[in-house]
Order: structure tokens, then sequence, then C-alpha cells
């Protein structure tokens, strides 16, 4: 599941991308790629992944719209997002060169 969320980050990140440049993309745009995010996050039991998709959920859920505050808290909400993919990633890479050294 880990490996899974590069792939699902990239696409909310392009989402999010296009929302903040004010490009086609819709908000429901934007939430369907968060929810892939976010199951990945209760389905590994990563607890600070979930609470970061809930911001960001609510986050598109804000009635003032498209607006600089929104825009500057969405990039806030993905560099948080991005920071702790990396760190999965990172602890992912360490278990799985601690199982090598274990099996030689």
């Amino acid at each position: 599941a880990v490996e899974a969320l590069p792939t699902a980050l990239a696409a909310l990140a392009a989402a999010a991308g296009d929302l903040i440049k004010e490009r086609t993309t819709s908000i429901k745009s934007c939430e369907s790629a968060l929810l892939r995010v976010q199951q990945i996050a209760v389905r590994t039991g990563d607890q600070p992944m979930t609470e970061a998709c809930g911001a960001f959920a609510a986050l598109l859920t804000n009635p003032n719209g498209i607006d600089d505050t929104f825009r500057a808290s969405l990039k806030g909400c993905m560099d948080r997002l991005a920071q702790l993919v990396a760190a999965l990633l990172e602890q992912a890479a360490l278990k799985r060169a601690e199982r090598a050294q274990q099996a030689a």
C-alpha cells in the first residue's frame, strides 16, 4: 500500500495544482484524488497522513472559493502530504534493507 502512495499523491498534486492555477480542474476532481490518498492512509493505519487528508478535505469545502488564502493553504496541505509520503517511503526502504541484511 505504501508503494501506491507516490502515484496517488502525484494525481492529487496535479489536481491541486490545476485548481490553484484556476484551470479546468474542479474541486470534485481534487476531492476524488484526495480520497485515494486518504484510503491508503487509513488502510495502512497512518494517523498523521489521515489527519493531513482530513485538513485537506476541510479546506476543499471552503465556502470562500479560490482566493489567495485558499491557494496558500492548499499548497501547505500538499507540502505536508509530500513530506509524510517521503518519510513513509524512507521507512519502507530502511525496513527492506534491514530484512535483506538479516536474511544475508
